[in-house]
């Protein structure tokens, strides 16, 4: 299985090095009724499409351009909802930027939190 899910879960030129092997390491720890919960847990999660225009906090939307599961124009469509958003795409990343990009993740947390601090509810 991990063979399978591991390739969409991080960027093609890193399936030869140990971020790669971290992922097929977690995805081997983890049991079928968790994957089953995991999966159980999207398939039945509610849309909450409608509800992305009420956002009224500082959100930027943190996503990597090379997810195949939670692919970019998912979260470019969120953040044409989501009034006063920004969105910060994580280069040469897949699913696991926190494990792949950790630092240009740190770089945009840091980014949005003197963002929000200015933020402007109005916007």
């Amino acid at each position: 299985m991990g063979s399978e899910w591991a390739p969409g879960m991080v960027n093609a030129d890193r399936h030869d090095c140990a971020v790669y092997e971290a992922v097929l390491d977690m995805i081997e720890r983890s049991t079928p009724d968790k994957f089953a919960a995991q999966i159980r847990a999207l398939l039945d999660r509610p849309d909450a499409t409608a509800l992305l225009r009420d956002i009224a906090c500082p959100p930027m939307i943190v996503c990597d351009r090379d997810d195949k599961w939670s692919p970019l124009a998912r979260h470019e469509e969120m953040h044409a909802q989501i009034r006063g958003s920004e969105l910060r795409v994580i280069e040469r990343s897949g699913h696991m930027c926190t494990m792949e990009r950790p630092d240009d993740v740190t770089e945009a947390l840091v980014e949005w939190a003197r963002w929000a601090a200015g933020f402007d509810t109005a916007r």
